[in-house]
């Protein structure tokens, strides 16, 4: 505004940047706190309960919070100390966006919705609300994980969440995905390992045969034509097994063989199942590996 003395005019500063201090701390080796101690030293205990159910414990008389989760492990309704409902029932989509809020359980800006009873923290505030998933940081709104899987081929590819598959599958740990098995998983998972075990001795009749036939001296090559029957014979009856379960026929060269070790441990206990075993064969064309 002008005046007679000078001009004056007003300036408006950006209000200054609340910070929030919370301070974890943890009873055993994983990554969910027991307690949590804000900065004007108010305690947060936060005690799992049989059946999924966290409560938050607080000093404040009636300040407990109970989250009750539904079968997916979400946490879908709150009460208080007294047992009285606090606010509405939680609902999310498959990859965790929360559709009526995130529940306030805890204390600071970290609570616990979505795969809230496996104590995954929902921190609304950055940058639209990513979820501390183990390793990783997990964005819902995107269905994606925003550093890259440290287990090579844990899911589809590096920042895919557990194979486009939410409602099935799980990646608490941010590392690889885990298949919540039915029977149908296990059905087939027995089958699978009975056919690779069954794989064994035709497989090893044809790669027995090839061998002992490539290692013998030309002038030998006539006396062992028979071998080409036992080599041809176990060849067959393993692309009849692979035919069985829904795999390439003829790719014993490209592929290798893998022990059924490896198929009965393809799931939360892979990390049991070492190194692949990768023998020669023969292409679908006729060409030969060599070891």
């Amino acid at each position: 505004a002008a005046s007679a003395t000078g001009v004056a005019h007003s300036v408006a500063l950006a209000p200054a940047v609340a910070v929030t201090t919370l301070r974890y701390g943890f009873a055993g080796p994983g990554d969910s706190p027991a307690l949590t101690v804000d900065g004007s030293g108010a305690l947060e205990r936060l005690q799992p309960l049989l059946g999924g159910v966290l409560v938050t414990r607080r000093a404040a008389a009636g300040g407990d919070v109970w989250s009750y989760p539904g079968v997916h492990g979400d946490v879908v309704a709150l009460a208080d100390g007294a047992g009285a409902k606090q606010g509405p029932t939680r609902t999310y989509d498959p990859f965790g966006g929360a559709l009526a809020g995130v529940p306030d359980n805890t204390g600071g800006r970290v609570d616990y919705g979505w795969l809230g009873q496996h104590q995954r923290g929902y921190e609304a505030d950055a940058g639209g609300g990513v979820i501390e998933m183990g390793a990783r940081m997990y964005v819902p709104g995107l269905g994606r994980f925003l550093e890259v899987d440290p287990v090579e081929g844990g899911s589809a590819n590096d920042y895919d969440y557990v194979n486009g598959d939410p409602v099935n599958n799980l990646d608490l740990a941010g590392t690889m995905c885990f298949v919540k098995c039915g029977w149908g998983h296990v059905t087939r998972g027995v089958k699978h390992v009975a056919l690779n075990f069954a794989a064994v001795p035709p497989y090893l009749a044809y790669y027995a045969s090839y061998k002992t036939r490539r290692a013998a001296p030309h002038w030998m090559r006539g006396p062992l034509v028979p071998l080409k029957a036992s080599e041809s014979l176990g060849l067959w009856g393993d692309q009849v097994i692979d035919r069985w379960k829904g795999e390439s026929v003829r790719d014993e060269g490209t592929k290798g063989y893998i022990t059924p070790w490896h198929s009965w441990t393809n799931g939360p206990i892979r990390f049991l199942r070492g190194p692949y075993i990768y023998l020669p064969g023969i292409h679908g064309d006729g060409r030969r590996d060599y070891v």
